[in-house]
């Protein structure tokens, strides 16, 4: 499958609380969806939509649990076309602390990716992190590990997640 970027203007993409357009959830809930479960193989349509629907639940959480969990939506006019959310655990095993917060659900719209856009959500987390007066914050990646790591994340761990070796990273505010 070839790809193709579209081109636009990068500065007339605003990255706001998804607070202030709730209405992308459920476009949100799909992209989440078909990044994570969509390659697997024989999922009922029952299973997909239950997915979807705890899919859109979480995200409705980022509503209103501020200051954590949130969600951050790219818009590009009205068309959402990337999110991140940062998310926090009482316990967390991963981080070998007793809290951690996650960089999470990052996701650029294929048509729109390799303009910086994905870096954009990234900071604007991070900015938010800081606001928050969070000391660090934490994600885990499978083949994208040079890429944090050339932005200033450290790995800290490995870890088996969903059968699958990750690297767990670590980006000190």
């Amino acid at each position: 499958m070839s790809r193709t970027n579209v081109e636009f203007d990068t500065h007339c993409v605003e990255i706001v609380e998804l607070s202030r357009h709730a209405q992308c959830i459920s476009q949100l809930s799909l992209w989440q969806h078909e990044q994570w479960l969509a390659g697997k193989r024989n999922l009922s349509e029952e299973c997909c939509r239950r997915d979807i629907e705890g899919r859109t639940a979480q995200f409705e959480e980022h509503l209103t649990a501020l200051p954590f969990p949130v969600s951050f939506i790219a818009r590009w006019g009205s068309r959402p076309i990337g999110s991140v959310s940062l998310v926090c655990y009482d316990s967390d095993q991963y981080a070998n602390s007793p809290e951690s917060c996650w960089l999470s659900n990052l996701y650029v719209s294929p048509e729109h990716r390799r303009h910086g856009l994905g870096q954009s959500l990234i900071e604007r987390v991070l900015s938010y992190g800081r606001q928050e007066s969070l000391e660090k914050i934490m994600l885990f990646t499978g083949g994208l590990m040079p890429y944090y790591l050339s932005r200033g994340w450290a790995k800290v761990s490995e870890a088996c997640i969903s059968g699958k070796r990750r690297h767990i990273l670590a980006y000190t505010l």
